[in-house]
């Protein structure tokens, strides 16, 4: 049985988590601010961003954050059941959420 557009669009939702934009996002934060050299980098990152030019902060932030994870440190895996979920999760990554929340946090420092 085929299913419908709107079957398909729901399968696809991620739902918010732990207030988060969804579990891929609230993951990478948790790594982000649970991970020392992470935390220190993305820290140092959203507050020269913001000393730069608050106004683009958030999306100078949202740019490095993807690059920094999807390439400096995403782990060399051979294709594979794993590096697929691991790049279906990466897609749902809600990079602007993340950056607002650093960029907020640089701010008060």
């Amino acid at each position: 049985m085929a299913k419908t557009e709107e079957q398909i669009k729901s399968f696809n939702k991620v739902p918010d988590y732990n207030g988060w934009t969804n579990k891929p996002t609230w993951a990478v934060a948790l790594w982000i601010d649970n991970g020392r050299g992470l935390q220190q980098a993305t820290s140092e990152a959203a507050s020269d961003y913001v000393r730069s030019d608050e106004e683009s902060a958030k999306h100078d932030l949202s740019d490095w954050l993807k690059d920094y994870i999807e390439n400096d440190i995403y782990p060399e895996l051979p294709a594979s059941m794993y590096s697929d979920l691991l790049n279906w999760a990466l897609a749902y990554v809600d990079w602007d959420s993340l950056a607002e929340h650093y960029v907020e946090a640089a701010k008060e420092i």
